[in-house]
């Protein structure tokens, strides 16, 4: 975390570097829903809401993801945090927030930190009140290149 660079699915930049260990480029795609488990028990986890694409090379591709920081009672994650990839959520109302958030334009400030305060009502409080699940459900569809994935 902590990459100069920004995302439009996000609030925090967490920069993946993936490897091929042939010369052919490789593509995936780290799934919403996704847990990025600090290796500090002083840091927050990170999450992904949205699908996101990567390429892997044998050069070592760097993908800049759009996350969304869980235990707001926890350091906000720097540059030089390490994190455990996985596994991908179980928790129910974290998955309603993956759903209500899949197709829905979160690119603007004001709603993406809406969604962050979201996950922290998930992470550190009493769950998705229904106004937050009416004002999720009330922003734009997402358009674009990787709209529904």
């Amino acid at each position: 975390t902590g990459d100069p660079r920004l995302s439009d699915q996000g609030p925090f930049a967490l920069a993946i570097t993936a490897r091929a260990s042939g010369a052919v480029d490789l593509y995936d795609t780290l799934p919403a829903g996704l847990l990025f488990r600090s290796s500090s028990n002083l840091t927050q986890h990170m999450l992904l809401l949205k699908d996101h694409p990567i390429t892997a090379s044998g050069s070592g591709a760097v993908t800049v993801l759009g996350s969304f920081c869980c235990n707001q009672r926890r350091v906000s994650p720097d540059r030089g945090d390490t994190f455990d990839l996985g596994p991908t959520t179980d928790d129910p109302e974290l998955n309603q927030l993956v759903s209500l958030v899949r197709d829905k334009d979160i690119s603007d400030g004001a709603a993406m930190w809406m969604v962050q305060r979201a996950v922290y009502l998930v992470t550190d409080s009493t769950g998705l009140t229904q106004a937050y699940i009416d004002s999720i459900n009330a922003l734009p569809p997402e358009t674009g290149r990787f709209a529904g994935r």
